[in-house]
């Protein structure tokens, strides 16, 4: 029997398929595709809008069809990001993660 979404793994941090780890490499991934995709609609900053940031963070985000998208992102990735720097993250307008994947699904 082959293993469901809502299905445990004992003793892994996992789906049963891929790590949590590895899915968030790919969702990082697969951002950094759609931003430098769309540099002219991306950005990347290393401070939210007020000046603060969370410690080894940075923000990237860009626009679509129904409004902005935005990740928080390690340090790490920071060059796989090839969009415009901006000093200070556009402010926030309060987007959820069910928008988020609304926004990008209406990406064309």
């Amino acid at each position: 029997m082959g293993l469901t979404h809502d299905m445990k793994v004992a003793g892994c941090d996992c789906d049963g398929y891929h790590t949590f780890t590895e899915l968030y490499e790919h969702r990082i991934a697969l951002f950094a595709a759609v931003c430098n995709r769309a540099r002219s609609l991306s950005w990347k900053s290393r401070f939210h809008e007020d000046e603060t940031m969370f410690l080894g963070m940075f923000i990237a985000g860009t626009e679509t069809p129904e409004g902005p998208v935005t990740y928080h992102m390690e340090d790490k990735w920071w060059d796989q990001f090839k969009c415009l720097e901006v000093d200070v993250a556009p402010k926030w307008d309060g987007h959820t993660a069910d928008d988020v994947v609304e926004r990008l699904k209406s990406i064309k």
